[in-house]
């Protein structure tokens, strides 16, 4: 799983989506320690999954975005999870 984040990632960088400046590797660890944090602590009793991935993986993830990354993702939040 994590090499297709990483190779999901690489592509992204190349279209232009995310960043070059961001240690990917360390991003992954990262979002595994969200993750894991999530469950350990039951977030979903307590918070519906939608606002878990848009308030916790969006915003994370939006910060690794260039200006073409953002506005990608803004749209998915609009049409998804509106």
């Amino acid at each position: 799983m994590r090499e297709n984040s990483l190779q999901f990632m690489q592509r992204g960088i190349k279209e232009g989506y995310f960043r070059k400046d961001v240690n990917y590797e360390i991003a992954g660890l990262l979002f595994d320690a969200m993750g894991a944090y999530i469950m350990e602590k039951e977030l979903y009793r307590k918070y519906s999954i939608e606002d878990i991935f848009r308030d916790i993986v969006f915003v994370s993830l939006r910060g690794m975005c260039t200006d073409k990354g953002i506005e990608a993702i803004d749209s998915m939040i609009d049409k998804v999870l509106k």
